[in-house]
């Protein structure tokens, strides 16, 4: 923290037009002290601190020094300056994760912007497409999930429930000729309504066994 210090003081002398060396940087910021410090820190100090901040040499600050630095900066003392830094490090952090936060949000919405919306009859079942493909339709989640085209099985569970409710719809395309799904609703290719298997279809277009 204390090179932190250090070197926004030297950014704020420069900024105030100082010297760019050891020693105009110095003579600046203790000119600056005065009156502001009973005994302000030495130009020759602040000198020492440029150059073994520059060579990375390391080196210490007295707490008189620290505090005549951060005055120099606006604060009350170097406590002042240290709460402040950290306020400003508690501030950045909440700013970099709001942001991330809002990253995150972006790019859900540009992904899901991207993703199939619209769903096509398909070697008999529903898939998802993109909405600007050819015979597109809205995505029908129960369609999609659940409707399908079925081969017949020859036995009586098949087709029907315990209570000899239907589990089987046919659209019936000739003699013989019968398409089946697992559900009600409307043929998928051209819309014409299915209608629920019986006894008498199945025996005469799919499995006489059942007669």
């Amino acid at each position: 923290m204390t090179e932190k210090l250090l070197e926004e003081v030297f950014q704020k002398a420069r900024g105030e037009g100082a010297p760019d060396t050891a020693l105009g940087l110095a003579t600046h910021i203790n000119a600056a002290l005065e009156g502001k410090c009973q005994q302000p820190t030495t130009a020759d100090s602040i000198r020492g601190y440029y150059r073994k901040l520059e060579n990375k040499e390391p080196f210490n600050i007295s707490k008189t020094a620290k505090d005549h630095l951060a005055i120099y900066l606006g604060f009350k003392d170097y406590k002042d300056y240290l709460e402040d830094t950290k306020t400003t490090v508690v501030s950045t952090k909440k700013y970099q994760i709001a942001l991330l936060l809002l990253i995150i949000v972006v790019a859900f919405f540009a992904y899901n912007a991207t993703q199939k919306k619209c769903m096509i009859w398909d070697e008999g079942h529903f898939v998802k497409i993109h909405c600007e493909e050819a015979n597109a339709k809205p995505i029908d989640q129960g369609l999609l999930n659940n409707f399908k085209k079925i081969e017949a099985e020859c036995t009586e569970d098949f087709f029907f429930n315990k209570d000899n409710s239907a589990k089987v719809w046919y659209y019936k395309r000739g003699d013989k000729d019968l398409e089946l799904f697992n559900s009600p609703g409307i043929h998928p290719v051209n819309g014409k309504t299915l209608h629920e298997i019986t006894a008498y279809m199945i025996n005469a277009h799919i499995c006489q066994t059942l007669q």
